[in-house]
């Protein structure tokens, strides 16, 4: 919106200047080209589409900037630099490498044709450096976009999605729950004595560990289950399709697979403990959780480096091992 506004107060000038100097043409193209510029930045402001396309409006430029160097020649010049920083901020990163190209060969032979050959070149050059400054500037904010957005649904420190994603896939797999398309199970895993790694050997250390768990749990997982970092030393994995007694088949081989691959600086082996349960059809969120939550603490009670599963009823006091852990 700002930027329309600013379209209208720098340019509607010199829209009235052409009349004002009998240039129809140039009064016309300019007057249309903030009209465009105004409206789209309204437009956008309110989140609707676009009323006139960023092409036709990269047309109306060029066909502006044409009667410019007709008319004006030299005192041309002086717009094609701010024009195509719009479509550098605006567009896509493909369809603005491909305006700032033909927006440079357009500029460089219009003014090799209607000014002296040292101005002419002087205008190329620090045109094609506006735009290579422009491109570098808008790159970094992509960049750093980029990283904000990472920021907010990945753990640094593991890589893994953090509980910002987690709440939205969880009510995904509710929803195709009691739609009757596919059932879901979680496995929540707590690293055992993962102080003591951190009191023995550092935070540092500590932190190591944690990376390896969730490697190792990554390489274990299909490509249809999500891994989280739930917090902490916890870490909870999203089984697509999968039933209590499936959820915990692949929990009792996770378990087996982060005590061989992961171990401390002094050789003793990590382990894991692994609460499972699968969501039941209308149950809420929070009681998925909550069930998972309490079968992770009976594999801790009954000595750890376990899995436990609970029971389909969440009323029901008793929680079963899984066979083999």
């Amino acid at each position: 919106m700002k930027f329309g506004l600013l379209s209208l107060a720098f340019m509607l000038p010199f829209a009235a200047l052409g009349f004002y100097q009998h240039s129809l043409p140039r009064g016309v193209v300019i007057t249309l080209l903030c009209l465009a510029l105004g409206l789209n930045s309204y437009r956008a402001s309110r989140r609707r589409p676009l009323v006139i396309s960023q092409e036709s409006l990269y047309i109306l430029m060029l066909v502006a900037i044409s009667i410019g160097f007709q008319e004006v020649s030299l005192v041309a010049t002086f717009w094609c630099y701010p024009l195509p920083l719009y479509f550098l901020f605006t567009v896509r990163k493909q369809l603005s490498n491909l305006v700032a190209g033909t927006w440079l060969l357009f500029v460089t032979i219009q003014c090799f044709a209607r000014l002296d050959i040292a101005i002419a070149i002087r205008v190329s050059l620090t045109l094609a450096l506006v735009m290579l400054m422009g491109r570098t500037y808008v790159s970094m904010i992509d960049e750093l976009r980029e990283s904000l957005r990472k920021q907010a649904f990945i753990d640094p420190l593991t890589g893994l999605y953090n509980r910002n994603t987690l709440h939205k896939k969880l009510v995904h797999c509710r929803e195709r729950l009691n739609r009757g398309q596919e059932k879901a199970s979680i496995c929540l895993l707590d690293i055992d004595h993962f102080k003591r790694v951190n009191d023995l050997f550092g935070h540092q250390e500590g932190d190591v560990t944690l990376q390896k768990v969730a490697h190792t749990t990554l390489s274990r997982m299909r490509k249809i289950d999500d891994v989280f970092r739930f917090g902490g030393e916890e870490f909870l994995v999203l089984l697509s399709n999968a039933d209590a007694s499936e959820a915990a088949a692949a929990g009792e081989s996770l378990r087996a697979l982060i005590e061989d691959e992961c171990e401390r600086p002094d050789g003793v082996p990590v382990t894991v403990s692994i609460g499972i349960a699968e969501l039941e059809a209308g149950e809420s969120i929070q009681s998925w959780l909550h069930r998972a939550d309490l079968a992770l603490y009976e594999a801790k009670n009954t000595g750890r480096n376990r899995v436990a599963v609970a029971p389909p009823n969440p009323a029901s006091p008793a929680l079963k091992p899984a066979a083999g852990s």
